[in-house]
């Protein structure tokens, strides 16, 4: 049975590759342009696997801004989400090994996370099939990566297709058929609402950070009152 919910857990990731992978594959790009070797590239990609982080850092130092802390200090506001991402799941892995918590929270992202809450909606958490989602996204992250580092600039960015659109439209379609949960329904509601109004107001790409953090914090204080009322 576990090894039927890990393969599940791959499988389920593969549809979410499309969009990844042309992501990685830029970012792996951008970071040689940026002045890195491949190999500090694909140590980079390993050792954060976070697109928006390293596409932060990248970009800070090409514009000039080599400040270590500054770079420092705006990876961790682009991953703070993550850990209120884990902390939901917090109920679901507390009893397992320390070191299968230390890696389910070192590969959450948006996309395994969402998958996961959908498999936990419909048959309940399964450790394995956590496991297999966040193994695949985080291998096929590395790889794209390095590929995109090995081929420098010999590859048009590979976003121009238009692939990237691919990821958030299957987070869409797996967060749409939930909106008939009142609580879902309301976070989604919250979080367009913080985008937008960050968006108008504070430009750049505040919107993404604010309502990563937004969206998420709502959502745990909603099921701890919950909880607490039952």
């Amino acid at each position: 049975m576990a090894n039927k919910e890990l393969l599940q857990g791959c499988r389920d990731c593969l549809p979410l590759l499309t969009g990844s992978i042309p992501f990685g594959f830029t970012c792996g790009i951008m970071t040689v342009a940026a002045g890195f070797t491949p190999f500090e590239a694909i140590l980079m990609s390993m050792a954060v696997f976070s697109g928006a982080a390293q596409f932060a850092a990248v970009l800070m130092l090409q514009s000039g801004n080599d400040n270590l802390n500054m770079i420092i200090a705006s990876t961790i506001m682009v991953n703070l989400h993550n850990l209120l991402l884990i902390a939901s799941l917090s109920p679901y892995i507390v009893n397992l090994p320390k070191s299968i918590r230390y890696v389910l929270a070192f590969c959450i992202t948006d996309a395994t996370y969402a998958i996961t809450m959908n498999r936990i909606s419909q048959h309940g958490y399964s450790a394995s099939y956590h496991v297999g989602a966040s193994t695949v996204m985080y291998l096929s992250w590395t790889f794209a990566t390095a590929a995109g580092a090995l081929a420098g600039s010999y590859v048009p960015n590979p976003l121009s297709w238009g692939l990237d659109f691919t990821l958030p439209a299957v987070l869409i379609a797996i967060v749409v058929p939930k909106l008939s949960d009142r609580r879902i329904a309301t976070v989604v509601a919250i979080a367009a609402a913080t985008a937008l109004a960050a968006a108008l107001t504070l430009g750049g790409k505040w919107y993404i950070i604010l309502t990563g953090i937004v969206a998420p914090t709502v959502s745990l204080v909603w099921e701890r009152i919950v909880k607490h009322e039952n």
